[in-house]
């Protein structure tokens, strides 16, 4: 079997949602085993998501997902992983 590695952007140079940064306290929360700040982080993430998914709802703006195509009830990444 072989194997493709990604190369990442570092994360001082990665835009504000990409996965890595959006992330990136509580990855070091976890790793540092505090739960709770891990938790908060992530409530954080959430609640802005919520927020955002709101404003839009609210402005009738259509979400048109970068990475990603519905697919009958749920998502689809639109490459492939090979």
């Amino acid at each position: 079997m072989s194997f493709k590695f990604w190369e990442c952007e570092p994360v001082a140079k990665q835009g504000d949602r990409e996965s890595r940064r959006l992330w990136r306290h509580v990855t070091v929360a976890l790793q540092k085993n505090n739960i709770q700040l891990a938790t908060n982080a992530k409530r954080w993430i959430e609640q802005r998501q919520r927020e955002e998914a709101k404003k839009r709802q609210d402005q009738r703006i259509v979400y048109h997902p970068t990475l990603f195509v519905k697919e009958g009830e749920g998502w689809k990444y639109k490459d492939e992983l090979r």
